[in-house]
Formats: C-alpha cells, structure tokens, sequence
C-alpha cells in the first residue's frame, strides 16, 4: 500500500519553516525539560536534592561555626548553635576574619529536617555589639523550637540585607550520628599500642584489662552512640556522647567508660603519648 501523502494545507507551518519550527521545538523542550526537574526535586524530598537548594559550599569557621557565604561571595555570616537551641548569624565580610555590621533587621530563617520536611519560621533579632555603629548590628539570633535543637537541619533564609541589597542564602548542618568518629588502629600497630607500657598504661593495667586489645575484647560490639546525654551521665572521653558501661578500659587503675572500641585506641594513644591530658573517671560525666 502506497504511504499516504498529505497536501500542503495540512502540513505544519513548523514543517514548512524549519528554523522557526527548530526555534519552537527548542523552547518547548526546554520547558518540558523545566517541568521534569521541579517534579523530581518535588517528589524526591529536599534531603535528596539539597543542592539545589544551597548556594556555596559551606566551610568550618574560625569559631567553630559554619560559614555561609552571601551575595556571590562578597559577604558571608558564621553561623553557631548555643546553649539552649539558641542560633546566632554572625556578619562577616569578603575576608571572612573582618567583621561587617548590616542594618539592624528582623531576619526570618526557615528551619526543617529529615523527619520534619514542613519548615517552621524562626525569627532572629538584630543584637548589636558595643563595637556597632548606631543603627547596625554584627550579630544576629533567634532560638529553635525545642524538638529542633540536636537535629540535622536545613536553613533557608529567604531575605537578608547586606549593603543595601536583599540576599537569599541556606545551609544545613551535619548530622550528629554522621559525626566522623575514630577508626579503628591496624593490626600490628594495634598490639603495639595495648600491650606496651607507657605513659599511664602501666603493665598492671595490661593484665588488667586481659592482655588484649580493645579490638578482641570487644568483638562484635554493636555502638549504639547517644548524642543527648543528660546531666548526670558518664561521657567518653573521646567523643563527648553518652558513654556505654560495657565498654570499659583501665588506665591507671582507674576504669574509664567508652562510647565504643576505637574510642579506647584514642584514649589509650592519648595515655602513652601525652598522659597530662588524662583527667580523673569522675571528670567525664555529663
């Protein structure tokens, strides 16, 4: 059977202007291309997908904090977590070790989580330093609702005024259960740093503890790491989180609580290396 063949009228005029259909075609893909990706970033979760959500990449600050860089660079803030889920932006300039005061503003930041993806608004008040000149502020805070305090968290601050312009910026903090935590010592390096004396580590201590490694003694030991350790509980001396009264090392006579068996690798290292910086059992406890 012979194809069939249309007349000219029912050609399409993409058809018969092939830079103008190309043109056509281009832009519709491109908008297909746009409705694909916004329903992918909206059924995948913003965990998935965070960086799209994020502008920079976010370093570690001179204070401990983490450092958000603002409008291209050209500004950044250092943001801390306090005592009592209290957040404070710190302004920073270009050098992110120069202080740079903003206009005294009400900044609303969007705080969610993994578990929590509906963003609940957390206000944060201009507080001025004695070094601010009138009517600006280095430093900004506002406190997270209780439930929020402790958890991995995504930022998002929609408008903040620096130099007059009104910037968008967002970051997310690290999940305290994906806190790197000490790996475990090789094999022969291991026996070396258990069963030599040194340091506080005495040969008393040795046969103590089984004439064994850490490793051995506790093969198979599931860590269970506590995070939110409440006054009154033993810490390990390693990682500050809640310690385990089954993962027990003696150093000095002194029996000491772990939170897991490369903690005591540290702590045992730290023994023998530098035994001025071992406190007394008593110390590390919440």
């Amino acid at each position: 059977m012979p194809p069939t063949r249309l007349s000219p009228s029912y050609i399409s005029p993409n058809l018969r202007h092939p830079r103008r259909g190309n043109a056509r075609l281009a832009v519709l893909a491109g908008i297909a291309l746009g409705v694909l990706i916004l329903a992918v970033y909206a059924t995948s979760g913003w965990w998935g997908k965070l960086g799209a959500v994020s502008d920079h990449a976010h370093d570690p600050g001179a204070h401990g904090g983490i450092i958000v860089a603002v409008g291209q660079n050209h500004h950044h803030i250092e943001v801390i977590f306090a005592e009592g889920g209290v957040m404070k932006f710190f302004t920073l300039g270009e050098d992110q070790s120069k202080v740079v005061p903003v206009p005294k503003q009400t900044v609303t930041a969007y705080v969610s989580t993994p578990d929590k993806p509906q963003a609940v608004a957390v206000k944060l008040e201009s507080r001025p330093q004695p070094d601010d000149p009138t009517g600006q502020t280095s430093l900004l805070e506002g406190t997270l609702p209780a439930e929020y305090i402790g958890a991995r968290l995504l930022v998002v601050v929609p408008q903040m005024i620096f130099d007059g312009t009104r910037n968008r910026f967002s970051f997310q903090t690290v999940d305290p259960h994906e806190a790197e935590m000490p790996q475990k010592v090789t094999a022969q390096a291991e026996r070396d740093l258990y069963l030599t004396p040194g340091g506080k580590l005495t040969a008393a201590d040795i046969q103590a503890n089984g004439g064994i490694t850490a490793s051995e003694k506790y093969r198979g030991f599931k860590s269970q790491h506590d995070f939110s350790p409440k006054p009154g509980d033993p810490i390990c001396p390693i990682t500050q989180t809640k310690a385990n009264a089954q993962c027990v090392w003696i150093i000095d006579g002194k029996k000491y609580l772990f939170c897991c068996p490369p903690c005591i690798d540290e702590f045992v290292k730290l023994a023998k290396e530098s035994p001025e910086k071992i406190l007394e059992p008593k110390a590390y406890v919440k």
